[in-house]
């Protein structure tokens, strides 16, 4: 397993990670690199304290055993990473980084392979199904909708938005007939 922020930073982290990241937590690192001052450990397993969010004198902060927490002075809860992208002002991605930067949790080795080859445009191989078959997976449909797009819309007339921009970015309104057997979900859009 590897623990550091330092071999996670070339590789961004993916939702898959997040989930293992939340999964594998280790409560009491990161209570201690939070600072949080735990009063009370219950026999139970759930720990109360003083809370990272205000000045108080009685405890009001609810870990439970599993990494959930929930602090009653501002009456909001969640997982290991709500907690420091609240502390913080990170979003949920920089929040996971953060947790394997401090080691309050990792990224197994089979997991971060796995998202480097992703990353790199490689495509795992489908698991088999029951029947010892390799799944198929639908391909994605490749169109280029570009030609059938226009450029005059009265919605890039109130932005002012000039012709010459939406060429360059490729953008446009596509207004194509309906088709009577299913709807187009870009068409009008």
């Amino acid at each position: 397993m590897r623990s550091g922020f330092e071999k996670h930073r070339r590789v961004r982290i993916t939702n898959e990670e997040l989930a293992e990241i939340r999964r594998v937590c280790d409560r009491e690192q990161l209570v201690v690199a939070l600072g949080v001052n735990i009063s009370q450990k219950k026999p139970d397993g759930d720990w109360w304290g003083h809370s990272p969010f205000t000045k108080e004198k009685t405890p009001s902060f609810h870990i439970q055993a599993d990494g959930r927490w929930y602090c009653f002075s501002t009456n909001q809860g969640g997982g290991p990473i709500e907690l420091v992208q609240r502390l913080f002002r990170l979003n949920c991605y920089e929040a996971g980084r953060w947790l394997l930067e401090h080691g309050v949790s990792t990224i197994q080795e089979e997991t971060r392979a796995e998202a480097a080859a992703t990353i790199a445009g490689e495509r795992p191989a489908p698991a088999p199904n029951e029947a010892n078959e390799v799944k198929e997976e639908n391909q994605p449909i490749r169109q280029d909708l570009r030609p059938l797009l226009s450029l005059h819309h009265l919605e890039f007339e109130r932005r002012a938005v000039p012709e010459e921009v939406l060429k360059e970015l490729g953008i446009g309104y596509l207004d194509r007939p309906a088709k009577a057997t299913r709807p187009d979900p870009l068409n009008r859009r």
